[in-house]
This record gives structure tokens, C-alpha cells and sequence, in this order.
């Protein structure tokens, strides 16, 4: 193995790692809880429930989304290191 094919393999696997933590750091932040959608529909339309709603919602689905591509950055980091071991 060369050490070019080295480098590069080192250098996707460390941009993998820094995607794959910082789709975690993200997830973990737009997690939304019923009380904090509560409020923010009483800020925005007097108490507004299907607001509130609509922003757990869309917290769920935008957290799924971030895991999912965070499942996706980690095969793929291992599809990468997986060669790396069996040369």
C-alpha cells in the first residue's frame, strides 16, 4: 500500500469522524421539548397548540433526518477503514 493511498484514506476518515460529530452536536440541539414549543406558540399566536405542534414535529423529523445522515457518515468511514485493516 502506498503511502499517497494512506494519507488520503487518514485524511476522509478524519473528515468523516469531524461530519459524523458535528451532525451529533446538532441533533442534540434542535431537540425541542412540548414546554418550549408551548411557549414559543404563546409568543407567536396567543397559545396557538397545532403551532406548538407543528414545532415538535418538525424537531423530530429534523432530528431523524441529522441521525440518519450520521448512520451514513459512519459506514461510510468504515467502508473506508475496513480496506485500511486488510491490507
Amino acid at each position: 500500500m502506498s503511502t499517497a493511498y494512506t494519507v488520503a484514506t487518514v485524511l476522509v476518515l478524519v473528515g468523516l469522524l469531524l461530519t459524523a460529530l458535528g451532525i451529533a452536536l446538532v441533533a442534540g440541539a434542535v431537540n425541542l421539548d412540548e414546554e418550549t414549543a408551548a411557549a414559543i406558540a404563546a409568543i407567536r399566536l396567543d397559545r396557538d397548540r397545532a403551532l406548538a405542534a407543528s414545532l415538535i414535529a418538525q424537531s423530530r423529523a429534523a432530528r431523524r433526518g441529522l441521525w440518519t445522515i450520521l448512520v451514513g457518515t459512519v459506514l461510510q468511514a468504515l467502508g473506508t477503514a475496513v480496506p485500511l485493516h486488510w491490507t
